[in-house]
């Protein structure tokens, strides 16, 4: 009987000792598993909050060209780039005289960029001009321009304001139809 019990006690031991090496091997993987877990939920937060970012970023971008557009773009500026654009008025870089007004304005892309501190965007959109007072001075006076903005937006007081706004004229519809029909 000493020699039955002896390897009944042998195999309990290796039991033991399997069903504790199991238990440990269990208990590591559930605790990778939990990191991982961890870490995933870290990047899905980082993810949804950038995207919340740039869902925000569409919508001020399109309402800010908007307003661009009926000479409201100051209200989005921030402070420094107000004053900027103020002493600029001041020193005469931007001449009065007869202004055509916006009639339409139609948003194809807008793109949003992280900087280090900012965000960069990018929109390209058409507009279409009344012409001056609503009447065009001569039959070849542009009436619709395709243009690109470059505007980087800064927090400021925990809202997104323009820092800097660059505009450049694509091509005016006159040139693609002169393309298209050429």
């Amino acid at each position: 009987m000493g020699g039955k019990t002896k390897l009944v006690s042998v195999l309990l031991l290796i039991g033991i000792v399997a069903a504790l090496l199991l238990a440990f091997n269990l208990w590591s993987s559930n605790k990778e598993l939990k990191n991982k877990n961890h870490q995933l939920s870290k990047t899905i937060e980082q993810m949804e909050l950038v995207a919340s970012e740039e869902n925000e970023l569409f919508t001020k971008t399109d309402s800010f060209l908007h307003d661009s557009m009926q000479g409201k773009a100051m209200d989005h500026f921030t402070k420094r780039y107000q004053k900027e654009a103020q002493e600029m008025i001041e020193l005469g870089e931007f001449k009065g005289g007869s202004i055509s007004e916006m009639k339409e304005i139609d948003v194809f892309s807008i793109s949003v960029r992280k900087q280090e501190k900012d965000m960069r965007v990018y929109a390209i959109y058409k507009v279409t001009l009344t012409g001056i007072e609503g009447e065009f001075v001569k039959p070849g006076d542009q009436s619709v321009l395709f243009l690109m903005s470059t505007i980087d937006w800064v927090k400021e007081n925990g809202e997104y304001k323009v820092d800097n706004h660059t505009l450049e004229p694509l091509s005016s519809a006159e040139e693609v139809v002169k393309k298209i029909t050429s």
